[in-house]
């Protein structure tokens, strides 16, 4: 069955079938985002160093910010 068959099989369900459909499909996908943000920050604070934190703490925080993007960008090859 193909995924156009799928999509019309659905677009003849109920409104609140289709509805719990979408919010279970929205819910799923920024758990996804969610998880793979959580990797990144995760992986960027790993070298953190709060000796040199100590002096300007959002520059830090925009640093690791900016290399765990950057990690991501060429992990994903965008």
């Amino acid at each position: 069955m193909g995924i156009l068959e799928q999509i019309e099989k659905l677009q003849k369900k109920p409104q609140v079938f289709r509805e719990k459909i979408l919010a279970v499909s929205v819910l799923a996908i920024m758990a996804l985002i969610v998880a793979i943000w959580v990797q990144t920050v995760r992986h960027s604070f790993s070298g953190f160093n709060a000796e040199n934190s100590a002096a300007n703490p959002i520059q830090t925080l925009w640093g690791a910010a900016r290399d765990g993007f950057k990690d991501a960008f060429q992990n994903f090859n965008f």
